[in-house]
């Protein structure tokens, strides 16, 4: 889908924040990819922990996330 960030944008988004915390917020999304497989819950949460104790405000999800995500 694409809205996984790329850990460059990550370190991006942290240093922003450590350098401008007044005026610099950002949003996580996170990829469906992979979506099925049994690991995927976990490392999201852990992705997301990570972010939010970096800065992160908040967790954008896509709209088409429900409309065209399905089990196979």
């Amino acid at each position: 889908m694409g809205s996984e960030m790329t850990l460059s944008q990550r370190e991006d988004a942290r240093d922003l924040y450590q350098k401008y915390p007044r005026h610099y917020s950002w949003v996580r999304a996170f990829d469906s990819k992979g979506l099925f497989e049994p690991r995927w819950t976990n490392r999201t949460i852990e992705l997301l922990k990570q972010d939010f104790e970096s800065g992160a405000i908040g967790v954008k999800t896509w709209e088409n996330f429900g409309m065209e995500i399905l089990n196979p």
